[in-house]
Parts: structure tokens; sequence; C-alpha cells
């Protein structure tokens, strides 16, 4: 609260700041008032009369005026002058009077995507609140600065702007507002969402009115509705045609004086007046194309004044005949004009949004030759009205206009051979201009990694004509196809038609071109679309096998695509399995900048897509509709995803769930650590409603009814609740200890799974438990109803039971999970699934008992399952991730891993020719680079390894482990030489010495030891540290030791005599790596307080604390030790002063190769170079030079050889 009073008084006594307005800027948002003075210009001037009528009706000034009326819905037919109504009503409530207050207005244009989208209404309010209001900006600010501008330009930006207008409307300090929106007719995105927060709004922000216009929607009116009788007014234009005739008298005579004819022939006026408000019909659309048309034709056709009034009575009285009028006219044309407008008007008509006129050109195939752009413009000029020019850009001067073409009685006209011809012809057209633009690196990117926000588009732009294109050609062939004859449409596909050719030769380049055009995301749908249409209307199996390998491609390396456009031919390349045909086809484009690749699996997992986003573990996950997903996680958010995409759409904030349900009407419940159940509203993402009365956390929730659902908790109860009510029920009690699964059954009866190894069915209307199961060995963590009166229960004991109800049999036991069954759930056919704390989901035959399908994928234990439609499925995993399968795929192709569990920070030889990774799989394995082949498998632990170390001359291996040994190896033979024994706890670290007779090991114990290798004797156990050693290293000359410990300490110790003879304090949490320089003066440290720190040996001074992140290998350069080798990349002391002091920072970019800190990039001198897939991420790396060597969760060891030059 304080916080927001600072906020509040810093914008008080100050004016919107450049940081404000470039806040602004970056969204990309206009100022409205430039809007209105457009159309006002647009429309020759905003004329007092045609509105002045509006200020005197009784239903706007009881909006006015009326505090409880707070929304006026002014309504009517095209043309009726509604947006001019709302100009000159937004000039009156500027105007100083005791009831004036804020203004801010917004209108909306269908043809314009600038403003025909709920996003840029509510940015266009805001815009205009806050510049009347500065105070208001820290609403806007607090989140910009916190999360960026991504925060509101992305599928989530409705949910965060709505938040923050709601914010707006709702603070006390907010003066009377008057809020205008002209149009909604015309705010083709998100309308429902943006009429929902008007009605909303109402019941939260007494201080504000709204004034909307649109055209007699019954779906409008029907929104509109839930604002209650009481605050809703209406006005039809219809009901008042008196009135706005009146007005269109008054623009008619305005209008006609300004014709030139009329300044020359003043008799003529009268006459032509009359005429045209005998004909208008009260329509001010009507008078001004009427009065465009006479603008047009006056010079060239009127050499007789008096022929004015010939082509008057022409004209017909009502909109559809003008419009038919002015198609007729363009007929009439001469020579190839009226060929050319068809043209025009046709494609205009189709296309999915306005055109530039260099896109225009390439779909109606103008060549420039014999149509130049000046040409061009005066054919869009010949159109009859329909069309008008702005900024470069074609649009229909109204919606009705665009409406008329595609209409019964004009469609033959523009469209002769149909609407999917000029479909055909503009995908066919789109290809062809693609063809001729599209190539690797169109924008000539300096870097692979290089960020989409940081790319600037080149001017002359070289995917200025095709944007349209890339975007859209599918959904036009898709459009096209659908209604040609199957003749054609094999033309189309065969292997050597148009669509076969582009993808087989632009694929990479297309999806290069879409992600710089930031349109990847709604092309995966096109995609999908495509394939499932081909495989219905097409025979040629090659070009569908290709489409499906494309959309596993695109799906899988969507988000570093987005990202980073140039991805495409690194990381896209690279981590596609071997089969992949995107992979196969485009070989020759992987980047030669990496001389040494890892072997990939040889074909596509049954993992679809890996769903990031939340920051802690997943709890659960639910399917909304068909086409969304929920999840919630113990980052107390609840997320909405599009299941096609894998974009997050939605975060619902503050609330830790551990169970969801989705329910009708948009609408999703939660069972939270909190003990309550809340009713969330998807659409505003707000809590309407919490179920309290549980006493600790709910851990599922079922839908019994329309109006009930049950809840189960750890208080050992299941809770049955009237949601109408809001109240509880029923509780139902007989379990001894926490519930984890509840499921509904029939007959009104529900089923329960406990920690009490139980499961009890219950009589929902009674309360009374009618069966107990019992047969689990351990707690029952999740239920599934099945078919045929059964049940399955999953269990900690690591078996699935199903049961018989009716009789309370076990009849069946599914065994093959090697850890808890976490959650069940049942597919068609006879199958069931189970997600496991062994990380892995089964595919169960019911009939047989038999496991069909082992997924493996995630990296902790699957939480939460849940089926999806088209044979998919979603899970959640203590990972924090979730995935989207395909289960009808088989399990995972043949893979390269050798360690069948995580692997730790790996050892690499000095020259980076050997590596030896370490694993939680009990052995090692040395591996040579390049080629990547095994040396030897090292087996003789009989626990995880956590630690190795090579010696100098790569002879040897040391290794670490949990069963407390240290063991040295013979790289050649692979004999185990010595065991060394001593430790009383985890060996995690061991080092060499240089000369290579000594191996010093950290452990648990919180002890080092040296050991002498030849006897196997400990010569020395150094005693000191409080808590674990992670990290032990030899100086050069064998003289002394540095450890590095979880109780934040340095040690350096004499070998010798075993004398700690310095300990540096200054970090502030665990010490992961240790480093001491050839000549032991110095060491550095890395913390996972995410700081390196150089130390003087002799001294203890800190002399250098480096900000760089968690650094997890450390050794200085052999030929220059101011050279500091990590695994984020080679840090240059010397770049920055020598700092005495612990707590000085001095900022030093590292060079080199490197892992950036969040594991997500390999790097080169800081700046991103390749991204890993989330399965292929580390869980441990080594670099040295151009080598990096990754171990990862699920066992791979990746290993790459980049170009010294980069």
């Amino acid at each position: 609260m304080n916080a927001n009073l600072e906020q509040l008084a810093k914008y008080v006594k100050k004016k919107m700041t450049k940081e404000d307005l470039q806040c602004f800027k970056d969204m990309g948002i206009t100022d409205p008032s430039y809007d209105k003075k457009r159309i006002e210009k647009t429309k020759g001037g905003l004329l007092e009369q045609s509105y002045r009528w509006i200020l005197d009706n009784p239903d706007f000034q009881l909006w006015r005026d009326d505090t409880e009326r707070r929304l006026l819905w002014i309504r009517g037919d095209p043309g009726k002058g509604k947006t001019m109504l709302l100009c000159g009503i937004a000039n009156e409530l500027r105007k100083p009077s005791p009831s004036s207050g804020l203004v801010s207005y917004f209108f909306c244009q269908a043809t314009d995507r600038r403003i025909n989208n709920a996003n840029a209404v509510v940015w266009g309010l805001m815009f205009m609140l806050v510049g009347q209001q500065p105070a208001l900006m820290h609403h806007i600010r607090s989140r910009f600065d916190a999360s960026g501008k991504e925060l509101f330009t992305g599928v989530n930006s409705w949910f965060a702007l709505s938040e923050i207008f709601s914010d707006m409307l709702r603070d006390p300090a907010l003066t009377y507002a008057y809020l205008l929106i002209d149009a909604l007719d015309e705010c083709i995105s998100d309308r429902e969402k943006l009429l929902d927060l008007v009605v909303e709004s109402l019941s939260t922000s007494s201080r504000v009115k709204w004034l909307v216009s649109s055209r007699n929607w019954p779906e409008i009116e029907r929104r509109l509705a839930g604002s209650g009788g009481l605050e809703r007014i209406s006005l039809s234009l219809e009901v008042n045609a008196d009135l706005v005739s009146r007005a269109v008298d008054a623009y008619i005579e305005h209008e006609i004086s300004q014709l030139n004819l009329i300044k020359q022939y003043p008799m003529l006026k009268n006459e032509i007046q009359h005429q045209m408000q005998q004909k208008a019909n009260g329509t001010f659309l009507w008078v001004a194309l009427v009065v465009k048309d006479l603008h047009d034709r006056q010079d060239a056709e009127y050499v007789n004044p008096s022929h004015i009034l010939d082509v008057l009575l022409e004209m017909p009285s009502n909109l559809t005949a003008l419009y038919s009028r002015m198609v007729d006219h363009i007929v009439k044309l001469k020579g190839d004009s009226p060929e050319l407008c068809q043209k025009i008007l046709s494609v205009a008509a189709l296309t999915f949004r306005p055109l530039s006129l260099v896109e225009l050109r390439i779909l109606a195939r103008f060549d420039r030759d014999r149509i130049d752009d000046r040409m061009l413009e005066r054919l869009v000029n010949k159109c009859g009205s329909f069309l008008t020019i702005r900024d470069g850009t074609v649009y229909f001067v109204h919606q009705s206009a665009k409406d008329h073409l595609i209409g019964k009685s004009t469609k033959s006209i523009i469209f002769p051979s149909g609407l999917h011809e000029v479909h055909s012809t503009v995908f066919l057209h789109s290809l062809e201009a693609m063809t001729l633009v599209l190539q690797k690196n169109i924008y000539h990117l300096p870097h692979p990694g290089s960020h989409i926000d940081e790319i600037e588009t080149p001017d002359p732009d070289p995917l200025a004509a095709i944007r349209y294109s890339c975007a859209h050609w599918i959904d036009h062939f898709c459009d096209g196809i659908s209604h040609n004859d199957r003749a054609i449409c094999q033309n189309y596909l065969n292997d050597d038609g148009p669509v076969s050719v582009f993808l087989h030769t632009h694929f990479l380049h297309w999806l290069e071109a879409l992600s710089l055009l930031r349109k990847i995301s709604d092309n995966v749908i096109s995609i999908a679309r495509l394939e499932k249409l081909l495989k219905t209307q097409s025979s040629q199996t090659q070009l569908i096998r290709f489409l499906h390998d494309g959309y596993r491609f695109v799906l899988y390396f969507l988000r570093a695509i987005e990202m980073a456009p140039l991805q495409i031919y690194s990381s896209a390349l690279i981590f596609s399995p071997i089969q992949s045909l995107v992979r196969q086809l485009f070989h020759n484009d992987l980047p030669s900048w990496i001389h040494n690749r890892p072997i990939m699996n040889y074909t596509w997992s049954p993992c679809l897509q890996t769903l990031e986003g939340h920051g802690s573990e997943v709890n659960c996950v639910v399917l909304l509709g068909d086409s969304k997903l929920a999840t919630g996680s113990n980052d107390e958010t609840i997320k909405i995803w599009d299941i096609a995409t894998g974009t997050c759409l939605q975060t619902l904030a503050r609330d830790s769930s551990l169970s969801l349900l989705s329910l009708k009407n948009e609408k999703l419940a939660s069972g939270s650590r909190d003990a309550t159940v809340r009713i969330w509203d998807i659409v505003t993402g707000v809590c309407v409603q919490t179920l309290q009365g549980h006493s600790r956390p709910v851990t599922s929730i079922i839908a019994l009814t329309e109006n009930k659902l049950a809840s189960g908790s750890l208080d050992n109860t299941v809770r049955i609740w009237d949601m109408a009510a809001g109240i509880c029920i029923r509780i139902l009690k007989g379990h001894r200890f926490p519930v984890k699964s509840i499921t509904a059954l029939t007959d009104d009866k529900l089923a329960s799974g406990s920690n009490d190894q139980t499961t009890k069915i219950w009589d929902i209307d009674t309360g009374v438990c009618v069966q107990t199961l019992e047969g689990h060995g351990d707690w029952v963590e999740s239920i599934t109803a099945l078919a045929d009166n059964k049940l399955a229960s999953g269990s900690n004991d690591g078996t699935i039971k199903v049961w018989d109800i009716v009789t309370g049999v076990c009849v069946q036991t599914l065994k093959g999970h090697c850890q808890s069954v976490k959650s069940i759930t049942a597919l068609t056919d006879d199958k069931l699934a189970s997600g496991s704390s062994d990380g892995t989901i089964k595919i169960w035959d019911m009939v047989t008992g038999v496991c069909m399908q082992t997924l493996e994928g995630h990296g902790d234990w699957v939480t939460s399952i849940t089926v999806l439609i088209d044979n998919k499925m979603a899970s959640g995993s203590i990972d924090g991730t979730i995935k989207i399968w395909d289960i009808v795929t088989g399990i995972y192709g043949q893979t390269l891993d050798d360690h069948k569990d995580w692997v730790y920070p790996v050892a690499l030889s000095k020259n980076g020719s050997e590596a030896v990774p370490r694993s939680d799989d009990a052995t090692v394995n040395v591996w040579d680079i390049a080629p990547t082949v095994y040396i030897q498998t090292l087996k003789g632990h009989s626990n995880w390894v956590y630690s190795v170390a090579l010696s100098a001359d790569g002879r040897q291996v040391a290794s670490g482990s949990r069963d407390e040994k240290v063991k040295i190896w013979d790289v050649a033979t692979g004999t185990c030489v010595q065991t060394l024994e001593g430790h009383s706890n985890r060996v995690k670290s061991v080092a060499f010495s240089i000369n290579g007779r000594q191996v010093a090991s950290g452990s648990c114990d919180s002890t080092v030891k040296i050991w002498d290798i030849a006897t196997g004797a400990c010569v020395q156990t150094l005693k000191g540290h409080e808590d674990w050693v992670r990290s032990v290293t030899f100086s050069g000359d064998g003289r002394q030791i540095a450890s590095g410990a979880e109780d934040r300490t340095v040690k350096i110790w004499d070998t010798a005599t075993g004398v700690c003879v310095q300990t540096l304090e200054g970090h502030r949490d665990w010490v992961n790596s240790v480093a001491l320089s050839a000549d032991g003066r110095r060491v550095a440290s890395g913390s996972r307080d995410e700081k390196v720190k150089i130390w003087d040996t002799v001294t203890g001074i800190c002399l250098q604390t480096l900000p760089v992140g968690v650094v997890t290998q450390l050794f200085f350069d052999e030929e220059k030790e101011s050279r500091l080798h990590t695994n984020l990349g080679i840090l240059d002391l010397d770049s920055g002063p020598v700092v005495n002091g612990p707590v000085s920072e001095v900022s030093v970019d590292s060079v080199g190769y490197g892992i950036h800190e969040d594991g997500v990039w390999i790097t080169r001198d800081s700046k991103p170079l390749l991204w890993l897939p989330w399965e292929y991420r580390p869980t441990a790396s080594v670099v040295v030079g151009s080598t990096v060597v990754i171990g990862s969760i699920f066992g791979r060891v990746l290993m790459f050889q980049f170009s010294e030059e980069g």
C-alpha cells in the first residue's frame, strides 16, 4: 500500500515524462486525437449542425447528468453519422463546465489494423486518460518497468492491459471520466472481451461514464444487457430519424457548397440540394459517396453544368443501390480499366487485412513496366469510391462497401469465376513472389543469436512486398483448394507442383521471414490446417509426410525461432532427429562454424512440445474446451495455454493450485494450498467466488452437477459444495489420513483415495461410505473411474490396481513403474495412462494389463496428466514444465545416450580432446571428442558418480562417488587400479596433482583428503570446513590445495603439513568451484551467489568480485593467468581495475565460448550463439577453448567443437 502511495505521489505534480511517452511509443500506440482529426478531415470537417441535435436529446442528457446512468449506446445502420456524432460529443464534453471531467475516446475502423482490436482501444483510452491526469501513469509504468513491452505485445497482452485499465478506473484519485468508443462493430479482434470489460467497470468504477456506438447488432446488445436496465440507455438513430435527417440536410448544404460547379453556377445549388435531400434518406455515407463521385467527375464530364442534375436523378436513394451503381460505373470504364479495377477490388475484398500498394501489385500481378506506381494509384482511385489510399495502404471507405462486393448482387461481377478462383490466384502469386525474394539471412543479421527485439527493419525492406504473402498464402490456398475440382488440386500438390517446389526450396527461408514478421505462431496453426486438408484432398503422401515433419519441426523449435530467427539454421537443424525430412533436405544449411556436432535421435519423440513459463513445480493440468490447457504451479500462478502453439495466453496470479477443474461458461475451479476452492472467470482472469471450509490444502476437485462440485483435502475429508449458494452442503468423513484424489462415479456416488492406503466409495446424498477398497501397500495417490463399474487407483507402492466397484474385488494389478504412481487417467479403447515419480508416463492396455508405451522426457516426477483431443495428452512435472504428447506415435527413436541418469560436471583434458562426464548411473565414460566416440566405460562404483578428473597426461581418471569411495582408473584398459576408502560420506570432488602422483578428494563429511595414488594411502586429512566440500584443486607445484565448501568459505591448505594457511570469507552462498593460478598466488572461486571472486592467497584479500552468474567450472589459463576459463566463457581479469575490498564489484565480459548462466544458450563473447532445447540443457558443462561439453538431465553427453574464428 505504501509503495502505491509513493508511486502516486511521484506522478501527481508532474506531466507525462519522456519515459512515459517512450513507454507508449514502444507499444506502437498513437494518440487517438490524431485519428479523430484525420476522420474529421476525411469527412470534410466536423459540421456542428450535423451533431447539435443530440445535445438536446433527453436520453443523452439523462446519461450525461444522472450519476446512475453510466452507459449510453448509440446504435444505427451504416452511414447514419455515428462517428461524427461522437466527434461532436467529445468536443462538447471537453468544454469547461461544472460537470466536466476527463474525456477519453477511441475510433475503431475495421479496415485499419492499428485501430480494429480491443488492445488498441484500451491503450488509446489509457493514453488519453494519462495525458489529462499523469498521476495515473504509475499503473502502466509499474508493470512496464518490471516486465518490459513483452508483457503487452504477446497473446497474454489483453489480460495485462485489462487488469491495468481496471486498476486505473478504480483508482480513488481518478477524476470523473467520460469514455467514448466509436464503431464497436468494427473492433474485429476481442470485441466480446472489450464489451465485458465495459460492463464490468460499471459495477466497480462509479466515476466513469461510457458512451459507445455501433450498428444494430444483437450480439452487442446482449453483451451490453449485462450492465443492468437502470444503468444502460439505448439511443437509436432510426427512432430519431427526423432529427438525423435534419442533420444530413445541413451536411448536404455544406458539402455541395464546396463543389467548384456550385461556386461557378450558384443558381444550381437549391436544385441540387433538393435532389440530394430527397434521396439521402438520412444517410451521411450516401451523401459523402455522391459528393466524392461528383468531385471526381465534374472537371472531366460536366462541360454543360446542367448535366449535374441528370446525374443526380440517376443516383439511387439507398446505400445498397448506390454501391451497385458504383460497380456498374466501373464496368463501363474505357479500355482495360474495368478488368484491372475488378482485379483490384476482388483481391482487396478477399485479403485478410488492408494491403500496401506494393503488396497489392504483387497479389494482382501488375507488371511495373506496364503499370507504374502512379498508374496503380489512379486505378485504385477509379474503383468507384470503394477504396481510398492512406499512407501507401489501400483501405475500403467503409466496412459496408466491402460487404457489398462479396454480397449476392455483386459477387458475379467482381468474382466471375467464384471466390475460390481469387483465393487460388492470390496463393499462386504469393508463391511466385516469395520464391523470387526469400533467401537465407535476408536481413543480413550479424549474429546467429540476434534477438528479434534488437532487429531493425532495413530500408528498403526486402520483405515489404511479400509480408502479406508470407503470413497468409496457406489461408488462401486452403480457401481456394476446397472448392476447386480434384484435377486442379492434384496439379497444385504434385511432387513438381508449386506447393512442393516452394516448400522443398524455401521452407526454412519462409520460417525465417515469419519470425522476422512476428507471425510464426499464427502459421503453426496454418501448417496444421494445411496438413489436415491434404489428407482429405490429396494422394501425395510424400508432401503430407514433409508437412507433418515440418509441423513437428516448427512446433518443437517454436520458441527458439520466435526469439532468434537464424536459430532455424543452427539449433533447429542440429537438434532435429536424423531422419527428419526437413533436416535431411536442408542439411547443407547446417552452420559451418560447428566442426563437430552431437549425434541426435533417429526419429521425433512422442513429445510434441515443451511448455516453459512456470517458475516452480507444476502440480496440475486440465483441458479447457478443445484448444486450451490450464496449469497450476507452486509459483502461485495458474496459466492458460494455447495447445496448438504452446503460447501462454493468460496468467492468473496468487494461487498455489494443487488441483484444477474446467467448468462451463468459461469458468475454472482451483483447489489451493491455502485450503480454499476458487472459481475463476477465464475471460477476465478474475476470481469470482471463494469456497472456504477445508482446514488444509485442497488436493482434488471434481464436478458432480452443473451447480455442485466436490473437493478432497489433506484434512482427511471430502466436501460437497453448492456453487450457486457458495456453501458446503455435506462433509464426507471416514479416512484416517489425507485425501489425495477423488473421482465421480455413476448412481450419485464418488470415490476417494487416501494416504491411509484405501479407496472409499461414498453415497453423495447420504454421505455414507458404502465400500472400502483395500490392497495397496502405500498411499493411494490418484484414482479414476473406468467403464463397466470399474475403478483404477495408483499408489505410492508403484502399482495401479483395477477394482470392481460392485464387489470391491481387485481384478487387475499393473506393475511397471519403479516409483510412486502420481496420476492416472482413462483413455479411449480400453487404455489407461499413468504418470509417476520415476519421471515416466506409461500407456496400458487394460484388457491384457500390458504396458504398451513408455513416454520419457520429464526430468522429475510427473505430477499430473490429462487427455487432449486428437490422440494427444498433456503432463505436468516437478521439473516446472508441461509437455504435450502424441500418444499414437511410438516411443523415442534410437538414442545415442550412454548414461541412464543425470550427468554432473565434466572433466575435460586441457587440449579439449577427451571428456569424462560423471553420472547418477554409477558409471564413468571416457569420450574422444573428434570424432565423438566412446573410449571406455568404467564400471565399479555402487552408487552415483559425483565427480571425475583426468590426469594431466590423460592416462588416468579419478572418480568420486556417493558410495564414499574414490577410484583411480587406467583409461587405456578401463581397469580400476586403486580404490581409496576413508571418507564417511559422499565424495563430491576429486582433483589430480600436476605430476599425477596424488589425488585430492572433497567430501560431504566436511574433509579434504590427499591420497598417494601408487600406494592408495591417505597421506593427509584436512579438517576445518563446517559443511560439505564441493570443490578441490592443486596448485601447479603441488604444495597447496584450495577447497570450496557449502559453508561459503574457500580454504588454502599446505599439502605437506595439512595446515589451513588461509580462510577466505565473502561469498553469500555455497562455493561451487575453485581454481589456483600456476604460481599459487591467486585463487578464483565461483559461488551459487552468482559471483566469481579473485583472492590473494598470501594476504587473503579479495582482489576482484565479478558478478557473472553461477560458475561451476574454473581454471586459469596456462599461458596468460589473467584469463580465467569458466563454463560461461573466458573472463579477462585485466579488463577491469583491481579493487582492494571484498564488497566492490567489477563488471567483466566473458570472451570465447561459454554457457549462458540460465543454461538456455551456448554463447560466444557473451552473445547468444546456439539455443539449447529443454532436454539438452546442462546439469553440468565444461568449456575449453572452442570445445563445449554438456551433460544433461537425461544422461546425454553433448560435445561441440566450434570454429576458433567463430
